[in-house]
């Protein structure tokens, strides 16, 4: 039964109809939707901009690096590594388009290391640790380092350890 049918009948309302049906009088489908009704399968049109193959080699090589701020707005928000990289590699690929592929990609992480951003190989461990003059290592560097990165592990029950009332005794 439909919605006018349940109208008619008086068994529902006219001021408790749905908010959809009023659009759906006025501006009805060609085709009346029906579960029943056979499924046109388009073919998906693959959609590869120039900039991709460049996304996917630097994900390839440097991982992920860094967290993305979702909670700004996107103009507010800090542009990723990646997107820097990309950009990096627009701009020289401008500057200099008779270098190859390879040749843009190393330049363009060259550049972002002069600027300060740190890129580390995918699946590569944190960076090695400072020498003594013995050629041995120094544990204190890394105890401190491993204590930091403690410190700035967030775990899901530590959130829901927040969200808990206090008992009252």
């Amino acid at each position: 039964m439909t919605v006018s049918g349940l109208i008619r009948s008086g068994s529902l309302n006219a001021n408790d109809r749905p908010l959809w049906y009023d659009i759906y009088e006025a501006f009805p489908p060609r085709l009346e939707p029906r579960f029943d009704r056979p499924i046109k399968v388009k073919p998906v049109q693959p959609i590869f901009y120039q900039e991709d193959s460049v996304r996917a080699r630097f994900q390839q090589e440097y991982g992920s690096p860094g967290t993305l701020q979702l909670r700004r707005s996107p103009a507010a928000r800090p542009a990723s590594i990646c997107d820097q990289f990309v950009a990096q590699f627009e701009a020289l690929r401008g500057v200099s388009p008779q270098l190859s592929e390879q040749e843009l990609f190393e330049a363009a992480a060259d550049a972002l290391r002069a600027s300060g951003v740190t890129l580390r190989r995918a699946g590569a461990g944190p960076e090695p640790r400072a020498a003594s003059a013995e050629g041995e290592t120094d544990p204190a560097p890394a105890a401190a380092t491993a204590a930091a990165s403690e410190k700035e592990l967030l775990r899901v029950a530590d959130l829901f350890d927040e969200q808990k009332p206090t008992e009252k005794r």
